[in-house]
């Protein structure tokens, strides 16, 4: 069988987009994020100090299927809030709180999107009682 290859160059396209995009989240992270993490949370949420047993080192990134999803909203509120970092210490600017309320919506709601998609796949729905009955009767 041949494919044409005005098929075949846009599946091959498809397929490269998706390691492109995750390339592009862990470059943002690194370049944007992590240098404000590191100036103005570590100190108090880090490996040497844990105020209220709370460690931004350790958070896992995977927002689909990794563990620390609430945590990451949870500092997105006080974020928005603006109650970390307390008053009497340094502030980001708001360019780099807004990095990092970007980049922690971004990923929230890529999860969100991917825990409801079906992956292409058509979902099946159980019958119930009533129409399992209506059917049975229509079927004999």
């Amino acid at each position: 069988m041949r494919f044409p290859l005005k098929t075949i160059y846009p599946a091959i396209a498809g397929l490269a987009i998706p390691s492109i995009s995750s390339g592009a989240e862990t470059t943002s992270f690194d370049n944007q994020v992590t240098p404000v993490l590191e100036e103005y949370c570590i100190g108090c949420h880090g490996p040497e100090k844990q105020k209220n047993d709370f460690r931004i080192d350790t958070l896992d990134r995977d927002f689909i299927n990794g563990r620390d999803t609430e945590t990451w909203h949870d500092m997105l509120d006080v974020l928005n809030l603006g109650d970390m970092p307390p008053e009497d210490e340094p502030q980001p600017t708001e360019a780099e709180r807004q990095a990092i309320v970007d980049w922690i919506t971004t990923k929230m709601v890529h999860a969100i999107d991917e825990k409801r998609s079906t992956g292409g796949q058509g979902v099946l729905r159980r019958l119930t009682r009533y129409e399992y009955n209506n059917t049975m009767i229509e079927l004999l």
